[in-house]
């Protein structure tokens, strides 16, 4: 027998579910269809070539590598305050997060007067897990895109000859970064805060099937 303090509880969930499944694909809502989405792109990881830059965004002087590499290589005239410069700074922010560890400290190579200090970094074990081969060579991979709003969509809602639903929107996204990656532009990169500056927009097409919406870019992968 059905517990008499759980019937209402469980007649609105019976009221609820019913009205979900009868919703139809022209009345999709907008955090319906930004669900959607964000299920898509949770599971694309945002990856890109990444160097060390200076406040201007031009890239750090004396570097040798971008990260994500195995071997980071600093090398600046030994009259440089080195804990000042922006590439420490963002390297210790890295170090800090246990990407990179340090495997030469200042260390002198020549004479003083004409001299350079030189300082090494080792990608971790850790660090390695954010990396990706790609053909452009090794990227590095700080996290993923979630939707922000849905700033436009068609009116319409397309029906595709098999039976589908499609409906084309732009929505902003927002940057969800790993800690290691807000630290670094915490620390001052320059090429990372502007991937994730706000204001953007995207554009994708949602494709209504098996009685759910999904992102064109997932349900044709699961498709093929």
């Amino acid at each position: 027998m059905l517990n008499r303090s759980l019937k209402p509880v469980l007649a609105v969930w019976l009221l609820g579910s019913v009205a979900a499944c009868g919703q139809q694909p022209e009345q999709a809502s907008n955090p319906v269809l930004q669900q959607a989405v964000d299920e898509f792109l949770k599971e694309k990881s945002v990856c890109m070539p990444l160097a060390l830059t200076e406040a201007n965004g031009e890239l750090s002087p004396g570097v040798q590598g971008m990260l994500g590499e195995p071997i980071i290589r600093v090398v600046l005239p030994a009259t440089v305050e080195w804990s000042q410069t922006a590439a420490f700074k963002q390297m210790d922010a890295l170090v800090q997060g246990g990407i990179y560890v340090p495997l030469i400290d200042d260390v002198l190579l020549g004479q003083p007067d004409g001299g350079v200090a030189a300082q090494v970094y080792q990608l971790t074990d850790e660090g390695r897990g954010y990396v990706y081969d790609s053909r452009f060579g090794d990227i590095f991979c700080m996290g993923h895109e979630r939707v922000k709003q849905v700033v436009a969509r068609e009116d319409d809602v397309e029906q595709t000859p098999n039976g589908h639903y499609l409906i084309h929107i732009s929505y902003e996204p927002e940057f969800v970064m790993v800690p290691w990656a807000q630290a670094l532009v915490a620390a001052g990169n320059q090429q990372l805060a502007k991937q994730i500056e706000p204001g953007q927009v995207s554009r994708t097409t949602l494709v209504y099937a098996d009685e759910q919406w999904q992102d064109s870019r997932q349900f044709y992968k699961l498709n093929k």
